[in-house]
């Protein structure tokens, strides 16, 4: 399995790992689809959604699709709706047809998770399910208009889907604009779907809660460090930070230095997270 994730897993303590050889199992079909990264996604969503129906315990399904990555092939049976690549012409690729096939398969993945969030929205399921889904990197190869930028181009999507009956009994608070990272989604999910569990996180907090934790409020790469006052340039050796000029990007003409503080702060979390990890290899511990 690619990256040996089969056995990372397993002691991490998932209780089962499903494979495309396990989808093909399910669905013999899928084979046809078969491309340099694996079978199409539609078929692990099918064989998630057969897991969750024909579970008579509460069921956690992690999923890792691989579709949309070079050299962006779909299956056959997909026909791409009302793409125009020409669109991207100063931001992505080197002629339209790496740009359409590049967009055919976003838009295929996209369409296949929607489909799959439709069909536990809309079935049995709907009352007693939460879906969640977001990417591992932000898109690879655009040419950024950097530093502009810099909080755009690393950032990915989160979405959540709670029932009404759900949300009904949660002290829930959405707010569109509220800044986070991977290490939060953990954290909201928990508060969600677990009553009073306590768990290990790094920083993480509930992003749906009715008042956000402000110390815990921001997101962090490799690159850039980001909360509600700004970005700090992590890649730089200057640690500028750039002010908001709205909710995507920053600001050009208001341009800053990272306080004492402020670099402290990122020093730590950076020295934590270093740390926890070799804790839990260290003492074999399960996450």
């Amino acid at each position: 399995m690619w990256r040996n994730f089969g056995n990372y897993f397993l002691r991490q303590g998932v209780d089962e790992v499903y494979d495309q050889n396990s989808i093909i199992d399910a669905f013999p079909e899928a084979k046809e689809t078969l491309s340099y990264w694996g079978i199409a996604d539609e078929y692990a969503f099918k064989l998630a959604e057969k897991l969750l129906i024909e579970s008579d315990s509460p069921l956690f399904i992690s999923i890792l699709s691989m579709t949309n990555y070079p050299p962006y092939q779909i299956p056959q049976t997909y026909i791409p709706k009302n793409l125009t690549p020409s669109l991207l012409k100063e931001k992505y690729g080197n002629n339209d047809k790496e740009r359409y096939n590049t967009l055919a398969t976003y838009q295929y993945t996209c369409n296949a998770l929607g489909e799959f969030f439709d069909n536990l929205t809309k079935g049995s399921l709907q009352d007693r399910i939460i879906l969640a889904a977001t990417g591992d990197h932000h898109v690879r190869s655009l040419r950024e208009d950097m530093p502009k930028e810099i909080f755009s181009s690393n950032s990915v999507p989160f979405l959540i889907y709670l029932p009404e009956s759900l949300k009904k009994h949660l002290p829930i608070c959405f707010e569109e604009n509220r800044i986070g990272s991977h290490k939060d989604i953990m954290p909201t999910l928990f508060s969600a779907s677990l009553s009073e569990a306590e768990y290990w996180t790094v920083g993480g907090r509930n992003m749906l809660a009715l008042q956000d934790e402000p110390q815990y409020a921001f997101a962090v790469t490799p690159w850039a460090w980001a909360d509600n006052s700004g970005v700090i340039d992590l890649a730089g050796e200057n640690d500028i930070k750039y002010l908001w000029k709205d909710e995507r990007y920053v600001s050009m003409e208001n341009i800053v230095y990272a306080t004492a503080e402020e670099k402290q702060k990122i020093k730590d979390y950076q020295k934590l997270l270093h740390w926890q990890i070799n804790y839990l290899v260290q003492s074999g511990k399960n996450t």
